[in-house]
């Protein structure tokens, strides 16, 4: 399935720095399954599903930033708009920071059960395999981020025509994330026909969902106990010692290997046992009448964009710099410099 669609109000309530979406699905799969006797079946399955998605502002490719006379903070075609402008009490300018976006999630799974009739039992049983990968860089705030408040003048449009910021916000540099994941899941059932009023359904699953890794190592942790940030490779930052020595971080920075971590910088967790409990009864031998009722335990898989979020778009992969004004140097914080380098922090 392919989509195309369009959001006039992404931007601003103003309806002209919208977002256009680009949405495509696709999916497939493939059974085979086999009746070894009459009591014995067994299936096994495969296939895949993806989603990319990709969203661009209305006026992707200008350089508006030069043309309102702001600095020119990106020169790549694919992250050139309109810069994100907010005045108090006025409808915002700009195209949303979070544009441009990029992603692309392949879901690889197979699984194999069988059911084998016993008696007054009907066992079932089988495995499942299930491998993700999550593709999509980190560009938000690229063009960086103008508020203007009116601290100065107490009239926010006045702050604006003086061109004197109450803070900005921008992202140095960009990450892109390839995380990968696997999930591996194990089940037995059993459906007894205790008697010819009552059937019981008992089982236990086992689930496995091991924590994501980055292809290419682009993870960092802050370990407590430790008190460092924790990358997983230094391969996977060129500069790293650089960006430590500016950010006076010398100590505080350790790679995963001197930490005694895993590759995904967290444990997986073992204990995944979800037992399941369920009964059918009919009371009185009634054949009007059935009673029905279960527990079970279920767990979900991992949820990987909150975790890319938390470990990978953050120093030393993706800086994030903000700027406040200055009550006593109105000429710090403005249009015309909006990002003084003398006031640069990482």
């Amino acid at each position: 399935r392919f989509n195309r669609t369009q959001s006039p109000f992404d931007g601003s309530d103003l309806g002209i720095f919208g977002t256009r979406t680009r949405d495509d699905r696709s999916l497939a799969g493939l059974d085979w399954t086999h009746m070894f006797s009459p009591t014995l079946l067994v299936e096994f399955r495969g296939g895949f599903s993806r989603s990319s998605q990709f969203e661009r502002g209305e006026h992707q490719g200008r350089d508006i930033a030069t043309e309102l006379g702001l600095p020119r903070l990106v020169r790549e075609p694919e992250f050139q708009d309109f810069p994100r402008i907010t005045v108090r009490d006025h409808f915002e300018l700009g195209t949303s920071a979070s544009q441009p976006v990029q992603f692309h999630v392949t879901d690889i799974q197979y699984n194999n059960k069988f059911t084998w009739v016993k008696s007054k039992h009907v066992f079932k049983g089988g495995f499942d395999v299930s491998r993700v990968r999550y593709n999509q860089p980190y560009f938000n705030n690229q063009r960086g981020t103008y508020n203007f408040l009116g601290r100065w003048t107490n009239q926010p449009i006045g702050d604006l025509l003086l061109g004197l910021l109450n803070n900005t916000s921008r992202q140095m540099g960009f990450n892109r994330n390839y995380y990968r994941s696997i999930s591996y899941g194990m089940f037995f059932n059993d459906d007894w026909k205790v008697s010819r009023n009552l059937t019981l359904n008992l089982g236990l699953r086992y689930e496995l969902n091991k924590p994501a890794v980055d292809r290419y190592d682009k993870l960092a942790n802050f370990v407590p106990g430790r008190n460092q940030l924790v990358v997983a490779s230094a391969a996977g930052v060129p500069n790293l010692e650089e960006l430590i020595a500016i950010a006076v971080l010398e100590g505080r920075v350790t790679t995963r290997q001197e930490a005694g971590l895993p590759r995904s910088l967290v444990y997986a967790d073992l204990t995944n046992f979800a037992p399941r409990f369920g009964f059918a009864w009919r009371p009185l031998r009634s054949e009007r009448t059935v009673l029905r009722g279960g527990y079970g335990i279920f767990y979900g898989g991992e949820i990987l964009n909150p975790i890319r979020s938390a470990l990978s778009n953050n120093f030393p992969f993706a800086i994030n710099q903000t700027y406040n004004r200055q009550t006593n140097d109105p000429k710090l914080l403005t249009l015309t410099s909006p990002f003084p380098e003398t006031r640069a922090r990482l």
